[in-house]
Parts: structure tokens; C-alpha cells; sequence
């Protein structure tokens, strides 16, 4: 047996690992006297650099709070470090911006026309852009009586957690859906049922997790709607792998499908994520 199948082989189990270890934490997160499990892959990525994780507030921009911990950092920190979030694109150059202006005294409007030129920065996220034109930047004499050590990584907990994962597993479900819910070439090792299957789990364990600060009805109709989608795709794929229908007959279904949760997330992210709070 080739010793590729065997790394594959690895990675697959590695990835059911840390699937298994979140929808555990999401289940037993109010119950009393659990201690959440992490699993734990190689971190050791660069020895010359120390790592500094962005901020990860559940909705809308950067807290005050956060705001004074990415001053003392970029003011205390023995340089160089790296500032980084979960896709390098969003929160992380964020904090980087709001880190250039306590330390360089960098023009607002040059920082956020950097986090849109170098970074890419998304203009959905209304809350991360307001926080670095207008938020309070404390003082260097504020900063120093601050007691406070930016940790190298902050693991997100509750709904936030399955939400990272479910990204993951959702950028897998886009791939097979772009290429008619067929397997991909270029990815052999996804699956449309697998990739489907976990997704749904993940989501319904987020739908047993607490509530994010604000949520209301809609939030609950958002939900609802994701999680009757997520079981159609489940259900339809299943329906091809055991009777043998090629996905191409059933493409109408799958695709309305596949549009509710997509909706369904987007519109829980312009109302939940994105909009300053």
C-alpha cells in the first residue's frame, strides 16, 4: 500500500478527530462540571515569529476591550509577530490596522485603504471597518496599567467553534456543488454525502449551542430554514448513492437546496456577523 494512501488515510481520520471533539463540546457545553477537549494538531509553524490570534467577537466589530488588548500588544510585544485570524482577510488585518494606528499614529483612512488594497478585506464587514475609523484608541499610559498578555491562540467556544468548522466543511459542499455534486478531480478525497452529512451535524449542534448575544426571532427562522436545507441535501444525496440515480436528475432539488442554506447563512451573517453592534 502506497504510503500516500496511508498519509490520506491519516488526514481523514485527523479531520472525523477534530469533528467528533467540537459536536462533543457543542452537546456538553451547559453541562455541569464538563471540561472542554481540544484536539491538537502541529502548531509549530515559524520559532522566529510569536504568534498573536485577531479578535474573534461574535458579531459586528471589535469590543473596547479588544481594542486596548491590540494596542498593548503592538505597543509591548517583542517584534516581529504575526497577527493573524481565521481566513487572514477580515478580523486579523483589523487588528493590524487598529495595532498601526496606536503604534505608527497611521492615518484612519490610510489603514482602512491598506485592510481594502494589501488585505482584501471584505466591505460586508460594516463592523470591523467602523471600529477602525472611529473607534477609541487608549493611550500609551493606559496601555501600560492594562493587565494583559495577547495569547498566541484564543480557541472560540460554543456556536462560534462549530461555526469554523462548518466553514471548512461548506467550502467542500461549494466544490462538489460547482462541479454538478460530481466528485472533483482536482479533490478526490471529498465526498458529497461525507461533506453533506457533517455539515448538517455540525449545524444542528450549533442549534443546540446558546444563543449569540441579540438573537431574536428571525435568528430562529434562519436557523430553521438552514437546518430543513441542510437535511434535503442530505437526504437527496443519500438517495443517489443508494439507488444509483445520477446526481444530474436530481440537480433541481439539489440546487434549491443548496440556495436555502446558502441564504440562510448569509442572511445570518449581514444581521449577526458583519453590521457594527
Amino acid at each position: 500500500m502506497p504510503s500516500s494512501f496511508y498519509s490520506a488515510l491519516s488526514g481523514m481520520r485527523s479531520h472525523q478527530q477534530w469533528i467528533d471533539v467540537i459536536g462533543n463540546n457543542l452537546a456538553n457545553q451547559n453541562t455541569p462540571g464538563y471540561k472542554k477537549s481540544r484536539a491538537v494538531f502541529a502548531d509549530n509553524f515559524a520559532q522566529n515569529f510569536r504568534f498573536a490570534s485577531g479578535p474573534r467577537s461574535g458579531v459586528g466589530g471589535i469590543t473596547e476591550d479588544e481594542v486596548m488588548q491590540i494596542a498593548k500588544s503592538f505597543r509591548e510585544l517583542e517584534a516581529p509577530f504575526y497577527v493573524h485570524c481565521f481566513h487572514g482577510r477580515h478580523r486579523g488585518p483589523a487588528a493590524a490596522a487598529i495595532g498601526r494606528v496606536a503604534l505608527d499614529g497611521l492615518e484612519r483612512g490610510v489603514a482602512i485603504a491598506e485592510m481594502r488594497q494589501w488585505c482584501s478585506t471584505a466591505a460586508k464587514y460594516e463592523g470591523l471597518y467602523s471600529t477602525v475609523a472611529t473607534a477609541t484608541i487608549p493611550s500609551a499610559e493606559q496601555t501600560a496599567a492594562y493587565d494583559f498578555d495577547f495569547a498566541p491562540a484564543r480557541h472560540a467556544v460554543g456556536m462560534r467553534e462549530g461555526m469554523i468548522v462548518m466553514t471548512r466543511v461548506w467550502d467542500e459542499v461549494k466544490l462538489v456543488e460547482a462541479n454538478g455534486w460530481q466528485p472533483d478531480e482536482e479533490h478526490p478525497d471529498i465526498d458529497p454525502l461525507r461533506s453533506a452529512t457533517i455539515f448538517a451535524q455540525l449545524l444542528r449542534a450549533c442549534d443546540e449551542a446558546e444563543r449569540p448575544r441579540g438573537a431574536g426571532e428571525d435568528f430562529e427562522e434562519m436557523m430553521a430554514a438552514g437546518l430543513d436545507g441542510a437535511d434535503r441535501l442530505v437526504e437527496l444525496l443519500t438517495d443517489c448513492r443508494v439507488e444509483g440515480v445520477a446526481p444530474d436528475e436530481r440537480l433541481e432539488r439539489l440546487e434549491a437546496a443548496f440556495d436555502v442554506v446558502s441564504e440562510s447563512c448569509l442572511d445570518c451573517h449581514v444581521d449577526y456577523r458583519n453590521r457594527p453592534r
